[in-house]
């Protein structure tokens, strides 16, 4: 559960291969930025049982062709990830 909240807070929204994907903006619209499954095989989450699910990590990753402003993507990325780790009492 507090994982599903904190990656909402981040803007994050479930979505396509049953992964957690940033858009340009937080409420969904906008182009894909980056995107973040789950450090445990198969690195999908199941958003229907979110408040039992645990795994040993996350991922982040972008795909750089479908940026035009790698940059601020990857400096936006690296926030979430700073805030995840913080919020989530993990490491990065």
């Amino acid at each position: 559960y507090d994982l599903l909240q904190v990656l909402l807070a981040g803007g994050f929204r479930f979505g396509e291969m049953s992964i957690f994907h940033r858009f340009e903006k937080p409420n969904g619209e906008g182009e894909k930025l980056f995107s973040l499954a789950s450090g445990s095989n198969p690195g999908t989450f199941d958003i229907h049982n979110m408040g039992v699910f645990s795994c040993k990590g996350l991922c982040l990753f972008m795909q750089l062709s479908n940026q035009h402003h790698h940059e601020k993507t990857l400096d936006l990325m690296l926030q979430i990830a700073k805030l995840l780790a913080e919020d989530l009492n993990g490491l990065l």
